[in-house]
């Protein structure tokens, strides 16, 4: 193996993982960033520890951080467990809170995880739905039905969210427990424990109304929806930028469009709540308008065959099923809907209210909903601008 030097690594730009020798890598992502990784194997087991990003740390003091670690492994210890305890001796046991063990939990392994917004996603799960609840609890003293106030509510409705909730709750605990700062059994454990609690997520799925594809292969599937040249995948297109339902996109009509504004002003009549709503368009959504209206003639922005007609209701969903026959496997068009709501929860901090709006989704609360009279037209701008960005593969 051809050993690095540090003008090679410099002048590498291409994405991969090169290696350097001795369980010594250099990792480079899409977007350029460069970072050390010692591979090594303990027990049967290969592990890959972060070592720090380049040129913060050299390729001499990366080699030197190899060489220390690798007299650890030869002494039969686990240099990611000892780099750990050293961090954490110096909390005592009591004041390991949850917050805390998942903060290093994070720390540790985002290094190896190849997704590059798999430690945000950790990071705004837990903040969403687990800090407020068991975010300031030591891990010592977190309890099985600790755990079940926070699946519970989510666990029929968000299914897929809650499962991973739950992952990431034992993983945690499980790494508290390693250390020291809890004892077993593991509170958030599946299996022998939670699954006397919550009913199985097959029998849920099951009796779920819509299938939803996971909103991170979204970006992938509108890439590719965007090659195909036919009304039908256009009206998808379009639904999935803006969220919408089927029947409110297949009818939708030149003069309900404010360019000016990036409005999109639905009567109440195609309106499930039966009231009037405005959507907000994102760049994506109005470059396709554009391109749609420039050759149009008809009133109807996705027309049929027929003369004076619009795409039919099943137009989108026979697309998905003759083209796409994998994402069909997945998700029903209406599913979209629920990608674009896991994304806004998983991924952003954004107002309940304003993603709601973004859905058209009707405040439930009539008195609350008398004096919340604000349609909040410049979040919801963001929220689907941020949206359009992510379908776009871009991040922040």
């Amino acid at each position: 193996m051809n050993r690095m030097s540090a003008a090679k690594i410099i002048n590498l730009k291409k994405p991969g993982i090169y290696g350097d020798g001795d369980g010594l890598r250099l990792r480079i992502t899409k977007t350029g960033k460069k970072s050390w990784i010692f591979r090594y194997r303990l027990f049967g087991k290969t592990k890959d520890m972060g070592l720090g990003s380049f040129p913060q740390i050299s390729l001499a003091n990366a080699r030197k951080k190899r060489d220390q670690q690798k007299e650890l492994v030869l002494q039969d210890l686990d240099p990611i467990f000892e780099k750990n305890k050293i961090k954490i001796d110096l909390i005592k046991k009591e004041a390991m809170t949850f917050k805390v063990a998942a903060s290093s939990y994070i720390e540790t392994f985002k290094d190896q995880w190849t997704n590059k917004k798999h430690s945000q996603q950790w990071v705004n799960t837990l903040k969403r739905y687990v800090y407020p609840h068991i975010g300031n609890y030591p891990v010592s003293k977190i309890k099985n039905i600790d755990v079940l106030k926070i699946l519970k509510p989510i666990w029929s409705t968000k299914n897929e969210t809650a499962t991973r909730v739950r992952q990431r709750i034992e993983k945690v605990l499980n790494w508290s427990i390693t250390l020291g700062y809890r004892d077993h059994p593991n509170p958030a454990a599946l299996n022998g424990n939670l699954e006397y609690l919550l009913p199985k997520s097959s029998s849920i799925r099951s009796v779920q109304h819509h299938r939803s594809l996971p909103y991170e292969n979204l970006p992938e599937f509108v890439s590719e929806l965007k090659k195909t040249n036919l009304y039908s995948a256009k009206a998808l297109l379009f639904l999935i930028l803006t969220a919408s339902r089927t029947s409110e996109v297949i009818a939708a009509e030149w003069d309900e469009f404010n360019f000016k504004l990036k409005i999109w002003n639905i009567p109440e009549n195609r309106i499930k709540i039966r009231n009037k709503h405005s959507v907000t368009l994102n760049e994506s959504a109005l470059e396709l308008l554009k391109e749609l209206k420039n050759i149009s003639d008809s009133k109807y922005v996705f027309p049929g065959t027929k003369a004076d007609t619009h795409i039919s209701n099943n137009s989108m969903l026979k697309l998905l099923k003759n083209n796409f026959p994998e994402i069909y496997k997945q998700s029903v068009t209406h599913g979209f809907r629920s990608s674009f709501r896991d994304w806004a929860e998983e991924q952003h901090n954004f107002s309940r209210r304003a993603v709601e709006l973004c859905l058209s989704h009707q405040n439930k609360d009539k008195t609350e909903e008398a004096y919340l009279r604000s349609k909040l037209l410049q979040k919801r701008h963001l929220i689907m601008n941020e949206w359009d960005n992510y379908l776009k593969g871009k991040t922040n």
